[in-house]
């Protein structure tokens, strides 16, 4: 049988990746993705931007939309156990076969403080408080469908997910690129500050530009 490539990527880094070593998933994933093909992971050039982020914000409930197979999770779960150790990431993904790989991923790095949830965001957010009881959310970050970016801002807002100063990090807004999100986000008076911060697009080594868009938000 054929693996696609995610299939591929998860053998890969069971073959060459420490257990209980989040860094060294996190290695072995990119490294996988330099030396056979790109995959849809915030990756090395624009993970570390986030990552400051949190180290600067400090989260302590912070959720994905779009979380593939876990690179990010893995990533940013790093960060929010280091500020602290009691600090919860939430992941939802829709398809089910990523899952199944990021839990697997996840379960090899070792790291406890990350929840995967099945399911688009927009049917399943009921979960963060019914479930986990999470009532609002320091620090989100879009890195889904680029055509879902608005519908899920505005579901996010509507919902009152957001608190004075909650942090909103959306990937790829260049490329392939989130216009609406972006004329939505840099006109909304409840997003008091609005920065792009350009990078680069995943394991193209510098080739393609992209950015990522950080919008603070406070309620007027």
């Amino acid at each position: 049988m054929t693996l696609n490539r995610e299939q591929s990527c998860l053998e890969y880094v069971k073959a060459n990746a420490i257990k209980n070593n989040p860094k060294s998933v996190l290695d072995a994933i990119d490294k996988f993705c330099y030396d056979v093909k790109g995959m849809m992971n915030v990756g090395d050039d624009k993970g570390p931007i986030v990552d400051g982020l949190i180290f600067k914000h400090k989260p302590k409930v912070m959720v994905e939309l779009g979380g593939y197979v876990g690179y990010s999770a893995i990533r940013f779960g790093i960060a929010l156990s280091s500020i602290n150790p009691d600090a919860k990431y939430f992941s939802f993904e829709l398809n089910p076969e990523y899952v199944s790989i990021m839990k697997e991923l996840i379960e090899l790095s070792g790291l406890k403080n990350i929840t995967v949830v099945t399911g688009a965001f927009a049917s399943n957010f009921q979960k963060l408080k019914t479930d986990f009881g999470v009532d609002t959310v320091d620090f989100f970050f879009l890195d889904h469908w680029k055509d879902a970016y608005l519908s899920d801002i505005k579901l996010i807002e509507k919902e009152g997910l957001l608190h004075d100063d909650s942090v909103v990090v959306a990937d790829n807004v260049i490329y392939p690129g989130a216009p609406e999100y972006l004329e939505y986000v840099r006109g909304n008076p409840n997003f008091y500050h609005n920065e792009t911060i350009t990078s680069c697009l995943e394991y193209t080594k510098g080739k393609v530009v992209d950015a990522l868009q950080v919008s603070i938000y406070r309620r007027i």
